[in-house]
């Protein structure tokens, strides 16, 4: 494996430049191999289906396919555009190809996401669905469902001077403290956010050849890219947005509906065997109940995204300056 890489706490060899991500020595043996172009001796085996993507991609396919292998012994993802990957049970091994309209930008956007997210599952690790920002010396988690804002939040906070740890995925490791552990320094955007982020569409390259969507090099921009681990200080879920003077605004969380919430975000949540649900329910209800969980509400003028962000600053210093922290 000629390429090693830090994501998520797990050491990457790759035998192809994965674009985007964190180099670093080859020191000790690779939590993770990736290979490409062929998947290995798995897919001989027989397999049973899984899981099935009731949303679809713009051609009418699942946006994702997964079998089990009946020996229990890897997962066979396939997306709408063919890309595949075949994960090994204990996630030390995946195998990737992709049909030839595409190329190894789209593949490395699944390896970062979902395809980690996974692996990290079947390491007993638990991530939430949120973009992961240091203020002073803690992370906000801003947690979301798909176009809810957490990488434009993400991109408005770096802009004011604060580090990115994470941008999609956020790893958690509990511990005497929960921390949250650095991905990768990018944050990938629509164009349509652009113009907050004082750049133009130009400026910002595209993720892949075939997508509109951009990446912010938090190496070049901002406040840069925290890499080192740093504990879970809030979570701040984006919901609904609003218009009129009650927008933006943070709102207070009952540990009940925190919860409820984080399970909601958790990420990968349908790729979830029973074991890992029941780590999932046990750190996240840990999580409700010791770290202030807030609902930060947007504004439908996206111009005030900044105003957001500077509620959400100051919601989380006034919260740990409060006696019980919610």
């Amino acid at each position: 494996m000629a390429f090693r890489y830090l994501l998520y706490g797990l050491k990457l060899d790759s035998e192809l430049p994965l674009p985007g991500l964190w180099d670093c020595e080859h020191e000790g043996q690779a939590d993770v191999e990736i290979t490409f172009h062929e998947l290995h001796q798995h897919t001989d085996v027989e397999r049973k289906p899984w899981y099935l993507s009731p949303y679809l991609d713009e051609n009418g396919k699942p946006y994702l396919t997964v079998w089990q292998t009946v020996d229990d012994s890897a997962f066979h993802f396939l997306y709408g555009d063919q890309t595949e990957f075949l994960v090994d049970r204990d996630g030390g091994r995946v195998s990737a190809t992709w049909p030839q309209s595409l190329n190894l930008e789209n593949t490395t956007v699944y390896i970062t996401g979902q395809i980690a997210a996974f692996i990290l599952r079947l390491r007993g690790l638990v991530c939430l669905h949120a973009s992961s920002i240091l203020i002073d010396d803690s992370v906000i988690a801003i947690a979301g469902e798909s176009g809810s804002g957490k990488s434009s939040t993400a991109a408005c906070l770096t802009t004011l001077g604060y580090s990115v740890l994470s941008e999609d995925v956020t790893t958690l490791v509990n511990g005497p403290t929960i921390r949250v552990l650095p991905g990768y320094p990018r944050i990938n955007l629509w164009p349509d956010v652009e113009p907050t982020l004082r750049a133009t569409t130009d400026s910002l390259p595209r993720i892949a050849p075939t997508w509109n969507k951009r990446y912010l090099d938090l190496r070049k921009h901002g406040g840069g890219f925290c890499d080192k681990p740093a504990p879970l200080g809030a979570v701040y879920l984006l919901a609904e947005r609003r218009s009129g003077e009650s927008a933006p605004s943070i709102e207070k969380l009952q540990s009940s509906e925190a919860l409820i919430s984080l399970l909601r975000n958790a990420h990968g949540r349908y790729l979830l065997e029973k074991p890992m649900r029941v780590r999932e329910f046990e750190l996240l209800s840990q999580i409700a109940r010791q770290i202030p969980v807030r609902s930060a509400i947007p504004h439908q003028d996206f111009e005030r995204l900044n105003d957001l962000c500077e509620a959400i600053i100051n919601d989380f210093r006034n919260s740990r300056g409060s006696n019980n922290g919610a």
